[in-house]
């Protein structure tokens, strides 16, 4: 895979929590914030279990739960729905077995997503606000 360079400039607060996460994970400051932008993108999301989730750092955590499922799962779902809905029978086996995947695939994002936030909670993280829980 080929790089690109960028130069951020972060705010100095930003970049002291991330090079204490590197420095807690005795990791270069550009490998975590590498990796947190791809699990925030997508990128990595195969490689997210939640078996792997403990080790993460926050930064990392936060990048999953705020990751969005892609929008053409989401679509394909509701399409195999409104499908069987308006044919008035099932869907082919074909189409069953795709949306049985997507199914099983949104259901490991909401597991990986919803343990991120136990695990930050956990970490002491205001979830509860992050939520909408309080005021």
């Amino acid at each position: 895979m080929t790089q690109q360079t960028v130069v951020l400039d972060l705010p100095e607060d930003l970049y002291e929590r991330i090079r204490q996460q590197a420095q807690t994970a005795n990791r270069p400051v550009e490998e975590v914030v590498t990796e947190t932008l791809a699990l925030l993108f997508g990128l990595a999301e195969h490689d997210v279990t939640v078996e792997s989730l403990e080790s993460r750092s926050d930064a990392e955590l936060w990048a999953i739960v705020h990751r969005k499922m892609t929008w053409d799962l989401e679509a394909r779902i509701r399409g195999l729905s409104d499908l069987e809905r308006t044919l008035g029978s099932p869907l082919s086996a074909e189409e069953e077995l795709e949306r049985d995947s997507l199914v099983a695939e949104h259901d490991r994002y909401v597991l990986v997503r919803s343990t991120a936030l136990l695990l930050l909670k956990q970490r002491g993280h205001d979830i509860d606000r992050y939520l909408g829980m309080t005021d």
